[in-house]
């Protein structure tokens, strides 16, 4: 029931990842199409005594009209870094929270809930009154562009700057105002946050207009909206495989195949683990939680390797078959603390005992070093001992694994090694060889090499992964992740592509 119970969860999971976009679409052509409605009502209203041939004109220009005007965006503006805090997401993610609301025609109380939390508490004045602040201003901003793209109508002469009763102290509304009337196309945007002036419109006279009308003034206008050109299909959406959520089929068909033997392993500290053989052939190990962080562990497993594989490292596929037990694949490779010596030229007048450093080295700096101390920055796993990587024959990193201790974050600085809370992003230097060069002793963090570049592709993979997060009830640990890719992005100066 279980396994049915987590199936029933992916798929809903995914339908909501992969579905939502065409229910948007639909809304979309729906609300077109009661604006098309609606135009066609005003047509035959207002215009029903103009000849057929104009008639016909308006009306077609009028559906674009209507199609044009749901489909419009908001003008974009950059806000204060004293407001949402440093950081391009910290834009990034507020913008598309603004532009999310704009659609769904939210009120300023109800878009100021939904920003509340991306602002910073710092801000003067508080974080409350910057949230209704920002929602009173894109509202207002968002309708005054729609007036000025209705204002670039036929017939319409000019557009006139009224000000609003709440300017008590003068300031740029009231030049706009003083100057009254611009040409439609050259209206100027609000020029301060809440500001409440509007716009009207002054229109030519019905005799002026029939007359500009039948000397074609305004062929062009309605002519482009009587027979616009079709737009192309556009090719079917392409999902990169390494931004696919990755599957965990073929441990799942092995765990279906039954157990034909297991073998207890030793190792573990948080888990017993056992090496399992299935009917199918295939070796799986076998985890056993028996605490009060079963679920965290669990959660975490699945998670970090999903990320792991969309980055291109050798993690295991993880199936879940209980509330603290999981069956991961069994990979290649030897444990890196067994595999590795500690002593060269052992038993000769030439031996000499290898410092951690030397002993790990060679692996540290490789590619796939590189992008596993990434990944352990970005999902929080400071446990990356050498108990918790393969290595092969060939001195290549053959297995990432144990990630059950990721989002456990701990302060390495104090000697209580305390909890902390996911609600900042923390970049850290802990014993691992792989994690030391993220920051110095005293905590100061230093210049990585990480492409930028790299960084844009693991954020398009958390934002991918998303829905499984939220499918486990962690959304704040993808909040976290995401936190710390703009985090450790000041720091990228790396000039090498690692992730295509």
């Amino acid at each position: 029931m279980e396994r049915v119970l987590k199936r029933i969860q992916r798929a809903q999971a995914n339908m909501w990842a992969t579905d939502v976009a065409g229910v948007v679409r639909n809304g979309r052509e729906e609300a077109v199409k009661a604006a098309q409605e609606s135009a066609d009502a005003l047509t035959r209203e207002l215009w029903s005594r103009l000849p057929e041939r104009q008639a016909e004109s308006l009306d077609r220009a009028f559906r674009v009209s209507a199609g044009e005007g749901v489909g419009t965006t908001r003008q974009r503006r950059e806000l204060s870094a004293r407001v949402v805090g440093a950081g391009r997401m910290s834009q990034r993610r507020l913008d598309a929270i603004i532009q999310s609301a704009l659609t769904r025609q939210l009120n300023a109380e109800e878009l100021a809930r939904e920003v509340y939390d991306h602002i910073s508490p710092s801000v003067p004045g508080g974080a409350s009154y910057a949230a209704m602040r920002i929602a009173r201003t894109e509202i207002n901003n968002a309708f005054h562009q729609q007036q000025i793209a209705q204002g670039q109508r036929p017939g319409v002469e000019a557009v006139e700057w009224n000000l609003s009763g709440s300017h008590k102290v003068p300031d740029e509304c009231n030049v706009y105002a003083a100057k009254r009337e611009y040409p439609p196309d050259a209206v100027p945007d609000k020029p301060h946050p809440q500001c409440l002036c509007y716009l009207t419109y002054k229109m030519a006279t019905v005799d002026d207009f029939l007359a500009a009308l039948e000397a074609g003034d305004f062929d062009e206008v309605l002519g482009a909206a009587a027979d616009p050109e079709p737009e192309p299909e556009p090719p079917p959406a392409k999902t990169s495989p390494k931004r696919a959520v990755p599957r965990n089929d073929r441990i799942e068909r092995s765990v279906a195949s039954g157990v034909e033997s297991s073998e207890k392993l030793t190792g573990g500290v948080s888990a017993q683990t056992s090496k399992v053989k299935f009917k199918d052939g295939t070796v799986g190990v076998r985890k056993v939680i028996d605490n009060a962080s079963a679920k965290h562990q669990q959660d975490a497993e699945e998670l970090v390797s999903m990320l792991a594989r969309m980055m291109g490292l050798p993690a295991p596929e993880v199936a879940r078959l209980n509330e603290n037990t999981t069956v991961q694949q069994f990979l290649r490779g030897e444990i890196a603390a067994s595999a590795l010596p500690w002593v060269v030229n052992a038993g000769t007048p030439q031996a000499k005992k290898l410092s951690a450093s030397a002993r790990v080295k060679s692996y540290v700096e490789s590619d796939t070093g590189w992008l596993m101390a990434v990944m352990d920055q970005v999902v929080g796993n400071q446990d990356r001992n050498d108990g918790n990587w393969l290595t092969g024959e060939d001195g290549e990193i053959t297995g990432v694994i144990d990630h059950g201790l990721a989002y456990m974050i701990r302060d390495w600085r104090t000697k209580q090694h305390n909890r902390m809370d996911l609600s900042e992003a923390y970049i850290f230097r802990t014993k691992s060889e792989f994690t030391k060069r993220f920051a110095k002793a005293n905590g100061e963090q230093t210049n990585i090499d990480l492409h930028p570049e790299d960084l844009d592709a693991i954020e398009e993979m958390m934002t991918a992964l998303r829905s499984e997060y939220e499918a486990r009830g962690r959304l704040e640990w993808w909040e976290f992740s995401m936190k710390q890719i703009e985090a450790l992005r000041p720091y990228a100066k790396g000039k090498k592509r690692r992730i295509t």
